[in-house]
C-alpha cells in the first residue's frame, strides 16, 4: 500500500470512524420493581441480570472495544469507535441483553447513537460526559416499547463508505437483517402517541417466544401490582407495541424464509 493511501484511509478513518457508539439501555418499570419487592431479593434479580449481561459479553464476546458501566436502572455502553466491525459487535451485544432481559422478566428499552463521550476516572471514581450519553437518554425515553432505536445517519454513514469509497453495489443493511432492521417505531412526546420510520436492533430475529411470554415481562416480579388505572393503558400499549414487533420481525430463521 502507497504512502497516500495510507494517509487516504487515516483521513477517512479520523472523519467519518472516530467518534464513538453510545448506547443507552433503561430497565422499564423499574420503580415499581423497587417498591414491590423486598431489598434481599431486589439485589438478587438485579445480580441475576446485570452480572450474567456483563459475564456473559466479556466471555462470550470478549470485546475489548465495548465499555459497560451500570448504574441503577440504566446500563451505558460504548465504544472506542465507529468502525462498521465496532458497530456489528455493539448490534451483538444489544441484541442478546433485550432478548435476554425480555426472557427473564425485565425487558429493556434503549438507543445506539454516535457522538462524543468520554470517561474519566479520578480517586476510584468514573465519571461520564458528552453529548452522545445525552442524546442516547433522549432517544431512549421516547419510545414507546422494550426494543431499541438505532440512529440513521449511523447506518447512513456505513452505507456511503461501501457504496462511494468501496464500490459495493449490495445495500449494508439488507446483509443484516438479523441484528438491525427499518420500521415504524412508537413514541410517545407529551402524552401523544406516533410513530416514526427508522433502525431499530433485531432482538427478535430467531427466537421462539409467546406473545404471553412478552406480556408476563412487563408484570413478573409485582411490577404492575397497585397499579393505578391512568397508567394501566400507557403499559398495555408498550406491551402492545413489543408484541407487534415480535409477530413481525420474530420466529426461528425468519429472516431466511
Amino acid at each position: 500500500m502507497s504512502k497516500d493511501n495510507i494517509l487516504n484511509e487515516q483521513l477517512i478513518n479520523d472523519l467519518l470512524f472516530k467518534k464513538p457508539y453510545v448506547a443507552f439501555l433503561d430497565i422499564l418499570g423499574f420503580k415499581s420493581l423497587v417498591l414491590n419487592n423486598n431489598h434481599d431479593f431486589l439485589v438478587d434479580l438485579y445480580k441475576l441480570l446485570m452480572n450474567f449481561q456483563v459475564e456473559f459479553c466479556k466471555t462470550h464476546y470478549n470485546y475489548e472495544n465495548i465499555k459497560i458501566i451500570i448504574v441503577s436502572d440504566s446500563i451505558i455502553l460504548w465504544t472506542e469507535d465507529s468502525q462498521e466491525k465496532t458497530l456489528i459487535q455493539l448490534l451483538e451485544v444489544i441484541k442478546f441483553m433485550l432478548l435476554h432481559s425480555i426472557s427473564i422478566g425485565i425487558p429493556l428499552r434503549g438507543s445506539i447513537v454516535k457522538d462524543n463521550i468520554t470517561a474519566i476516572e479520578s480517586n476510584r471514581t468514573l465519571s461520564l460526559v458528552g453529548l452522545g450519553l445525552v442524546r442516547a437518554y433522549e432517544n431512549e425515553n421516547i419510545q414507546n416499547w422494550s426494543g431499541c432505536f438505532v440512529e440513521e445517519q449511523i447506518i447512513k454513514t456505513i452505507e456511503n463508505h461501501h457504496k462511494v469509497l468501496l464500490n459495493h453495489k449490495t445495500s449494508y443493511v439488507q446483509n443484516l437483517t438479523s441484528l438491525i432492521v427499518k420500521t415504524q417505531i412508537p413514541i410517545k412526546i407529551k402524552d401523544e402517541e406516533n410513530y416514526i420510520e427508522g433502525y431499530v436492533v433485531n432482538w427478535a430475529d430467531n427466537t421462539e417466544f409467546t406473545e404471553k411470554k412478552i406480556r408476563d415481562s412487563f408484570s413478573e416480579y409485582k411490577k404492575r401490582l397497585n397499579e393505578k388505572e391512568k397508567d394501566k393503558m400507557g403499559i398495555e400499549k408498550k406491551i402492545q407495541n413489543t408484541i407487534d414487533f415480535y409477530n413481525k420481525f420474530g420466529g426461528k430463521n425468519k429472516n431466511s424464509r
